[in-house]
């Protein structure tokens, strides 16, 4: 079982005071499936790009490799890694992979 804490739209929270959400994800730990970048972008609003950085950072790629073969400046995964922790609420690296391990989804 994943708890994971969901982004609330700023509107919603405006008009009727706190909320919070979460999703709850219940799965077998038996089965390892890839990360879908998509799933990212609809629990997280991470961009495209973001997406594909996270889900290289789970796969256990370091940044310089993930810069040279996306042809993006290590500047730019720096960045694309701070709007990352920013919306999954993550500090650290490993947060973050962690976060991104334990989630029960992905495609086939």
């Amino acid at each position: 079982m994943v708890v994971t804490p969901l982004r609330l739209d700023a509107q919603a929270t405006v008009l009727s005071g706190p909320r919070y959400c979460a999703a709850l994800f219940l799965g077998s730990e038996n089965e390892r499936q890839a990360i879908d970048q998509q799933i990212l972008h609809s629990l997280y609003t991470l961009t495209p790009a973001e997406a594909r950085l996270a889900v290289e950072l789970a796969n256990g790629r370091d940044l310089d490799e993930i810069s040279q073969e996306f042809t993006i400046t290590k500047h730019t995964a720096r960045a694309q890694v701070k709007a990352i922790f920013h919306k999954t609420g993550c500090r650290r690296q490993a947060e973050l992979v962690k976060l991104l391990l334990g989630l029960p989804l992905g495609g086939r």
